[in-house]
């Protein structure tokens, strides 16, 4: 008498076609939350952007604002830096007023990214955050 052990092939592939199923939709839903944790990253920098930008006007006797974020003691990427996600910018500072930008650098092919446009993250002046993305 033949002693049956082991699966079929139709169970084998009811199991594959089960688990590509699920991967489909973890992928994407996956996707989304890297990006999430990329944006709070920016939110991070932003917000030690703000904390300079009153330490610098507390330190200058003009008490204006910095009008680039080179002249700000916090570390903000710029476009010529590859290791970071976004670019900041300090937007219509002009001493009194200004708008901290993170701008998502716009990535080549990859498995898993977002849909590959650039975005922004938005701080103004007043504590407002603006946010302009797909997530």
């Amino acid at each position: 008498m033949l002693n049956k052990k082991g699966f079929t092939l139709v169970e084998l592939l009811i199991v594959v076609i089960i688990i590509g199923i699920l991967a489909t939709l973890a992928v994407p839903q996956y996707a989304r939350m890297m990006e999430k944790a990329k944006q709070a990253e920016a939110r991070r920098i932003l917000g030690s952007i703000r904390t300079a930008q009153e330490l610098y006007k507390m330190e200058h006797a003009n008490s204006n604002y910095a009008i680039d974020v080179g002249n700000l003691a916090v570390h903000a990427p710029g476009a010529g830096e590859n290791d970071f996600y976004f670019i900041y910018t300090l937007a219509g500072a002009n001493g009194t007023v200004w708008n901290a930008v993170a701008t998502r650098k716009v990535v080549g092919p990859s498995k898993i990214k977002y849909d590959g446009n650039a975005y922004n993250v938005v701080l103004e002046h007043d504590g407002d955050w603006k946010f302009e993305g797909p997530y």
